[in-house]
């Protein structure tokens, strides 16, 4: 069995124009969203073996708001986690090591959105920021992801 948590990164800024996509920082509103959700994720989950987030700045804030509420220190940066295809993501999930049941990844919309509704039954419009979602799937390696089908169990957001 493995689970997939699923995290988007909170809101953005959006006030530097001169900033590449990939240098945004989180906003006021973002900061504050990680701090609502935190205490929310931490009642669904009581741990990740292995946590792994986007380079971009936006969504390592977030995994660090996040981090700092629940009590944990150490995550991985993938650069291939910077996409917006679910198919990238998918790929990204596939190469996770067998050892880790319980994973969180924390990237992009749309590929996040597109993920949960290819790779379950859920039928979300739309993951806001910081939303947060909770895929188990019934096989015993993340390659064999990429071929199954996931149940969602939890899907929050901060509102």
């Amino acid at each position: 069995m493995k689970v997939l948590n699923l995290l988007r990164h909170a809101k953005s800024s959006w006030s530097s124009a001169g900033l590449e996509d990939r240098e945004r920082p989180l906003n006021d509103r973002g900061r504050k969203a990680c701090v609502l959700m935190a205490p929310k994720i931490e009642q669904l989950v009581s741990g990740f073996d292995y946590v792994v987030a986007s380079p971009a700045v936006r969504a390592q804030e977030t995994i660090d708001g996040i981090a700092n509420v629940i009590g944990f220190s150490d995550w991985y940066t993938e650069e291939h986690l910077y996409t917006f295809d679910w198919r990238e993501l998918e790929r990204c999930v596939s190469s996770l090591a067998d050892a880790y049941d319980e994973a969180l990844v924390v990237g992009h919309n749309p590929a996040i959105t597109e993920f949960c509704n290819y790779k379950t039954d859920a039928r979300i419009d739309n993951v806001p920021t910081c939303g947060f979602a909770r895929i188990r799937f019934a096989v015993d390696s993340w390659q064999a992801v990429a071929k199954s089908q996931g149940q969602l169990l939890d899907f929050i957001t901060p509102r």
